[in-house]
């Protein structure tokens, strides 16, 4: 049985180093609806990120400028 290859799942804060904005932004394109997440543990659990997921959101917000 071939073994699925997991993402790394990032936390909030490494999430926003990545975009260079502040974690409460992460938060609000999390509740947006724009970039999934994974909410791990009881009660409210902790936020994680897949990478994968993350590079996705990057890339949809990718705008080419024409030369």
């Amino acid at each position: 049985m071939a073994r699925k290859k997991i993402d790394k799942l990032l936390n909030v804060r490494q999430v926003a180093k990545r975009l260079a904005i502040d974690f409460p932004n992460v938060y609000r394109i999390i509740k947006a609806g724009l970039l999934p997440c994974v909410r791990i543990g009881l009660g409210r659990g902790v936020i994680r990120v897949k990478e994968s997921d993350l590079e996705a959101y990057i890339e949809g917000k990718r705008s080419d400028i024409p030369k």
